[in-house]
């Protein structure tokens, strides 16, 4: 999630915790939010904003009139449309053990999960939308594989295991094979390798071919065997996914290869710009520029279709409200990704006017957001398939006359520049949250005591990189403060690393534990410090995704 305080450095926070919230209404298409008008159900509309509150505008695809109607609720379930080689598992059930065969010379592989209803065509679905922790809101139900076991019979993956600490006593992700850091229910995917020590094993010789297996597991299965959460009254436990692995294929020379191409569907959900002009606009045309160039480095080669969202959409969603708290399917940011072209087999990103948030926390304004970390590549329109950027937000403010100030400053200099040129952001917005589609995670997150899966990124602690004894240091999360924790600035971060680090990795931490502002997944954007860095095993990482071919 990218996310904006007050005023300037920009901020990429991470996704909360997910609280409950019921799925209503019936599946179809609807126009729009209700809101300040007077019509009742079932009469004519033009838009949501004619219609009483809770009632929504929605019509046929094509037609720019409808009526009041309940708000629609969809949890699509869609094949794979991935080019490359698929092992389609079947259905099962949570508590199965699931095996499938990896061949020689496969540099990864992505295991897909989604859900089941209870029958065709309905929104009742075998798995709990949510479960609640001992002590806590509820959260998400998220699906995860547990007991990923290698053909040799080790284990690749538990999702009860704890990671060793580092040397500042931080939990340290890049020493398993495998992290998981942010499960996602109704479809999600499991994308291998993601650490370091996985990425290594590659380099010496691709995944190991042969017969795999893991438990079907989620969240309310978790519960259902162990102890310290609950799931809601009357829901069961049972949860059905229907389950898809995909193969990447290694480079001829072994690992996973050096360069790819990544295609990127970009819809505008928007009521001031359209596909159409943007093909010649020449704002846009530099957008595609920058995303191309900041992807480069990762030898990813990226190649965008604009496309415009059905107007039911566009109606519903232009203001999209951003809501970490609802666990449901059926929230405006699960419910968007479900429309537009169901054979995209990339990267799906979806700009709409601008996002307002259902409860701010410390004066944040999101500027966008991710279904998924990793995003389920190559299933498109499901409740998880896509990333949101707000076209709105660009710059603390822009002149009315000259969106994204491009005649003033963007036209004037081919230098990308985060401090002047609206368009810069937007790009590097695009570019953070579609990294999180490929799998990367925040090098640091914004409570500065959670950090990605890779050695080579440096890290920003808190308790080690707030001045010692200040009130931000004294409010560090890992120190418990009694109201809001310290939030990490970019300008904090901006120590070097060491390289080659004695250590092995390309880079050394280490050296400094106040590094990594820079980094294109650094969870804050901040204008004067963010120049888009990727490290060598980020690169990796997002090649290895099966949506970079």
């Amino acid at each position: 999630m990218l996310a904006r305080t007050a005023a300037p450095p920009l901020l990429l926070a991470s996704l909360a915790a997910l609280a409950a919230a019921g799925c209503g209404g019936s599946s179809g298409s609807s126009g729009g939010s209700g809101g300040g008008g007077t019509a009742g159900l079932g009469a004519y509309c033009k838009a949501s904003s004619d219609c009483r509150v809770p009632y929504w505008c929605e019509y046929p695809t094509g037609a720019t009139s409808g009526s009041c109607t309940a708000a629609t609720c969809e949890v699509l379930h869609q094949a794979s449309v991935y080019a490359g080689n698929t092992l389609d598992l079947g259905i099962h059930t949570v508590g199965d053990t699931v095996h499938f065969d990896v061949p020689p010379g496969t540099a990864g592989f992505s295991i897909l999960a989604q859900v089941e209803p209870i029958s065709a065509g309905s929104n009742v679905l075998t798995a709990p939308i949510s479960i609640v922790p001992s002590g806590s809101n509820a959260i998400e139900n998220g699906v995860v594989p547990n007991l990923v076991t290698t053909p040799s019979g080790s284990t690749y993956y538990d999702d009860f295991a704890s990671p060793p600490n580092d040397a500042y006593g931080y939990p340290d992700w890049s020493k398993p094979q495998a992290a998981y850091l942010i499960p996602r229910g109704f479809a999600a995917a499991f994308t291998v390798p993601n650490t370091s020590a996985a990425l290594s094993g590659v380099a010496a010789g691709n995944v190991a071919a042969g017969s795999w297996s893991f438990l079907v597991n989620d969240y309310a299965y978790e519960c259902a065997t162990g102890s310290g959460c609950s799931v809601p009254a009357g829901s069961g436990t049972a949860g059905a996914y229907d389950l898809q692995v995909l193969l990447r294929p290694a480079a001829a020379t072994g690992g996973i290869p050096s360069t790819g191409t990544l295609d990127v569907t970009i819809y505008f959900v928007s009521s001031s710009y359209t596909a159409a002009a943007a093909g010649t606009d020449p704002r846009f045309q530099r957008f595609v520029q920058d995303l191309q160039a900041l992807y480069a480095p990762a030898g990813i080669a990226v190649r965008v279709t604009w496309a415009d969202a059905p107007l039911a959409a566009i109606d519903r969603f232009s203001t999209i409200v951003f809501d970490p708290s609802n666990p449901s399917p059926c929230g405006d940011e699960r419910q968007l990704y479900t429309y537009g072209d169901t054979t995209d087999d990339g990267a799906r990103l979806f700009l709409v006017d601008a996002i307002t948030e259902a409860s701010p926390t410390q004066s944040l304004q999101v500027l966008g957001f991710d279904g998924a970390v990793p995003g389920p590549s190559a299933l498109p329109a499901t409740v998880s398939s896509g990333s949101v950027a707000s076209l709105g937000a660009s710059l603390p403010s822009l002149s009315p006359t000259d969106p994204y100030n491009y005649a003033s400053t963007c036209g004037q200099s081919p230098s990308f520049s985060l401090t002047t040129c609206g368009v810069d952001v937007l790009a590097y917005v695009a570019a953070h949250e579609i990294g999180h589609w490929l799998g990367l995670y925040h090098t640091t997150e914004e409570t500065g005591d959670q950090f990605d899966t890779l050695d080579d990124t440096p890290i920003c602690g808190c308790t080690q990189c707030t001045a010692a004894g200040s009130a931000d240091q004294k409010s560090c999360n890992s120190n418990g403060p009694k109201g809001a924790p310290t939030l990490m600035k970019a300008s904090w971060c901006t120590g070097s690393a060491s390289s080659p680090c004695p250590g092995g990795g390309d880079l050394c931490p280490a050296a400094s534990p106040c590094g990594g502002g820079a980094d294109l997944m650094f969870y804050m954007l901040d204008q004067t410090v963010s120049t888009g860095e990727l490290s060598p095993q980020q690169a990796a990482v997002m090649r290895a995704n099966p949506a970079v071919r």
